[in-house]
């Protein structure tokens, strides 16, 4: 899902957009909480848009509602984050200590 930058009067601020290029409002609900309630500089609101982003692209391939993920449909998503593999795929990691010095 895209990160958005959006122009305001009197700044700027990000936003993630969905598939509809519309904003995800349970994305855009944190990020203006963030930006009114604790005033979150641009930078801050990016670096969250950008991960909640990460975040949202990870529950609709991996089929989950935000409001119903529990710890076990977690935690592949920080296998996601740490490999890079997409939900679903894991490829074959080679070991490092398993291999001989030839």
């Amino acid at each position: 899902m895209p990160v958005q930058r959006v122009e305001l009067g009197d700044g700027r601020t990000w936003t993630v957009v969905g598939p509809d290029y519309l904003p995800v409002v349970p994305v855009e609900e944190f990020l203006e909480f963030l930006s009114v309630g604790r005033d979150a500089s641009p930078h801050t609101l990016r670096s969250y848009a950008a991960s909640l982003s990460a975040w949202w692209e990870y529950l609709e391939a991996a089929g989950l509602a935000w409001d119903e993920v529990t710890l076990p449909s977690f935690l592949p998503f920080l296998t996601v984050l740490r490999t890079g593999d997409p939900v679903g795929v894991s490829l074959p990691r080679r070991h490092p200590e398993l291999t001989t010095a030839q």
